[in-house]
Order: C-alpha cells, then structure tokens, then sequence
C-alpha cells in the first residue's frame, strides 16, 4: 500500500502547529515571502524521494525515503537586550521540534518509521515587496520510511 501523503502533511502539520516553545505560525509549503509581523515562523514541504540505505531491499519489496525540509524562521533582531532571549528560542526549538517528532516517529501510524538530520542553524533572506527581509534560520529533514514502496519484479 502506498504511503498516504495527504495523511503525512497533516501529521507533521499536526505536530508543528501543537508546538509551543516558541508557537510558530506554520506554513505548509515552501514560502515565497514571509510576512514581516515579527512572528516566529515553520514551514515545510516535499523535496523528493532519495535512495535508501544499502540492504533497504527484500526479496519482493524496496524501501521508500521521502524527504521533507522542516525550516524555522525568526526575523532579526538587532536590540543586544533581546538577543540571548533570540539564542535560546533557536535552541529550544531545535530540542523540542526533535522531540515532538521522534515522539510521534510513525507519524500516526501514516508511516512505518523516520529519520531526522542534523539541524543546521544559519541566515536566509525572502524577497517581499521589493525588500529583502533576512530571518536566522533553523532547519533539517524528515526521512519518511515506506518500507514496502516499490514492488521487485521476480
């Protein structure tokens, strides 16, 4: 049975929109522009399928990774006395995020299993109305297991 990707969006929507250190305003799908209210935002969207490990093949089945780009974002701010606050937001959603994931690993049972890469904290920039507005940035990647994906001819 093919992997539901309807039921996963709405699993990891569920998961990202429950999240409350910070609460973000989530957007499922990659982002063209941001708004520039100052929100802590989450987007994420379907970047392709890529191989599964070596040894992912039995006799009839071969294993299926979907990759998903989770991206935080928060707009910059320059004010020194916000800036630890501004730190500590980025890593406690790091460790909560990653939680929230592995806590709900099958997704709610639309997956067989997942993995998460490693996050990678950096700057991305949106071009909005002719301005572009720079956000520090927290991202990684959902590997979404379908273990019997693609059926091996005999």
């Amino acid at each position: 049975m093919a992997l539901d990707r309807h039921a996963v969006i709405e699993s990891i929507k569920a998961i990202l929109e429950a999240h409350e250190t910070p609460r973000f305003t989530v957007v499922p799908g990659e982002p063209i522009g941001l708004p520039a209210d100052g929100s802590p935002f989450v987007a994420f969207w379907y970047k392709g399928r890529i191989d599964p490990p070596e040894g992912a093949m039995t006799l009839g089945n071969r294993m299926n990774l979907y990759q998903f780009e989770v991206r935080c974002f928060w707009h910059r701010r320059p004010e020194l006395t916000t800036l630890e606050n501004f730190e500590q937001e980025i890593f406690d959603a790091d460790v909560t995020l990653r939680a929230a994931f592995w806590a709900d690993y099958t997704l709610n049972s639309k997956a067989v299993d997942l993995d998460i890469t490693d996050a990678v904290v950096d700057y991305g920039g949106f071009p909005l109305q002719g301005i572009t507005r720079f956000y520090r940035t927290l991202q990684f990647d959902l590997n979404v297991k379908e273990l019997e994906g693609e059926t091996l001819a005999a």
